[in-house]
């Protein structure tokens, strides 16, 4: 079984905690909707920095991210 998938099931966030899927950031209620996009886009960023370009590994976790950054902005409107 390969390992590599695991540097993409969970983030550390320097501020607002750890947090192991995009799930995890939206429902998590102690933060603001403002907090939790700023999670979001941090945790892919930090995917790109590490990882440069979507590979086949990091490609669900962008898509992952992406629909979790779309339902929080579609839930403001």
């Amino acid at each position: 079984m390969s390992t590599e998938s695991l540097g993409f099931a969970k983030f550390d966030h320097p501020r607002h905690g750890s947090f192991d899927d995009p799930a995890a950031v939206l429902s998590n209620e102690q933060l603001s909707d403002a907090e939790k996009e700023e999670v979001l886009r941090d945790w892919k960023a930090d995917l790109k920095r590490r990882f440069g370009d979507i590979t086949p590994l990091s490609g669900e976790q962008h898509h992952d991210l992406d629909e979790a950054i779309e339902r929080l902005a579609g839930a403001r409107t």
